[in-house]
């Protein structure tokens, strides 16, 4: 939900649509000043959703790391070991979320890609990995609500 409205303010940032809005609420035509301030306005606040929504996706990495962590000491002590399943559902969120705040990482300065082509590689991983994820969970969500009823 945070990355929905992340790409909403960036948009309404990005195609300046406050100035629409405020020829419809206000029944004039937004001055420069108002457009600018609005673009700042909205453009800071995709950019805080942003910061925020890559802090969830590695705190989410790490939780899966801790859950593969924790399978691999059950299988060490010969217990029982989670689903396959939920296993590969966690596997693939690991690495989606990996490769999110690599990309991330880079956009910010804070690392830098070999390559224009790695940058490609990295964002089509992370996006891969999402749906993949994304998809298990919708399917098992399915899954859940068809054996209860």
């Amino acid at each position: 939900m945070i990355k929905v409205v992340q790409y909403c303010c960036v948009c309404i940032s990005e195609f300046n649509l406050m100035r629409i809005a405020i020829r419809l609420y206000k029944k004039r035509i937004a001055t420069k000043e108002e457009v600018l301030t609005w673009f700042k306005r909205f453009k800071v606040m995709g950019s805080a959703l942003s910061t925020s929504r890559m802090a969830l996706r590695l705190c989410g990495g790490i939780e899966n790391l801790n859950f593969f962590l924790k399978q691999i000491r059950n299988y060490l002590q010969k217990k029982k070991l989670d689903s396959t399943f939920n296993i590969v559902n966690k596997a693939f969120y690991f690495w989606s979320a990996f490769f999110d705040n690599w990309y991330y990482l880079t956009r910010i300065g804070t690392l830098k890609f070999s390559s224009p082509e790695q940058g490609v590689r990295v964002s089509r991983a992370g996006t891969g990995c999402t749906i993949v994820s994304y998809t298990m969970e919708l399917l098992k969500e399915f899954y859940d609500a068809k054996t209860k009823s």
